[in-house]
């Protein structure tokens, strides 16, 4: 992975997971406390929950990546992380979702 990104003009920070860690728990923290309590129930779906935390992780994931590798904030670079990180997110998560249903339609399909 070093190699490969060396040699496409990429810097490798030892600092980018502890930032991407550091950010994803920022913004899972922040949307834990910002919900009010009644949207933690069962009346909110899970999956606005996940996507917000997938949100606010990935704003707090880009702004330290943009600082980190171009030592200023670039918002045009900070918001290609962001698109990128979403579009991975709902990619990975429509994935999952007809994983599971192909999985629980293979149980029906065994009880019968």
């Amino acid at each position: 992975m070093k190699i490969l990104s060396y040699q496409a003009g990429i810097p490798l920070d030892p600092w980018s997971p502890l930032f991407n860690i550091l950010a994803c728990y920022v913004g899972f923290e922040l949307v834990r406390l910002a919900l009010p309590k009644r949207f933690s129930g069962a009346q909110f779906p899970k999956w606005r929950y996940f996507g917000l935390v997938a949100l606010f992780g990935s704003i707090f994931n880009s702004a330290a990546m943009t600082l980190l590798h171009q030592n200023k904030l670039d918002l045009f670079i900070a918001l290609g992380y962001v698109i990128g990180d979403m579009a991975g997110f709902f990619v990975c998560f429509f994935i999952l979702i007809y994983g599971f249903r192909f999985a629980r339609l293979l149980a029906k399909v065994d009880d019968a």
